[in-house]
């Protein structure tokens, strides 16, 4: 079986209508953070590859079963445009053994310097 590192996905709407959403109830706050750092709900892309990578290499501080699968929970710098590598946790679920893993959120611990 294939690392669970080496599945990740992150999904266009969770950038577009989440993350880098304003105007969401939910993520409103995240998005405040992560377009400060310079990236662009028009470029989605580049976030998603920002987050993939993050959730490659950064240190895996927990992972626990639930009812929608294995989930990892991931923190450590993130790149950005602006070249500061804020400090983010990343969750991810795996809802099938060896299928595709999902971010399920994205978030700051600590703020850039």
């Amino acid at each position: 079986m294939t690392e669970w590192r080496d599945r990740l996905h992150v999904a266009a709407p969770k950038v577009v209508d989440y993350l880098l959403a304003e105007e969401h109830p939910d993520g409103a706050s995240k998005a405040t953070f992560f377009l400060g750092l310079g990236f662009q709900a028009g470029e989605p892309g580049s976030f998603a590859a920002a987050l993939m990578q993050h959730g490659r290499s950064a240190r895996l501080v927990r992972s626990y079963e639930t009812s929608y699968g294995t989930r990892y929970v991931v923190e450590g710098t993130i790149a950005d445009p602006g070249e500061r590598f804020p400090v983010i946790r990343s969750i991810w679920t795996e809802p099938f053994p060896g299928g595709e893993v999902r971010l399920v959120t994205a978030y700051p611990i600590r703020q850039p310097r």
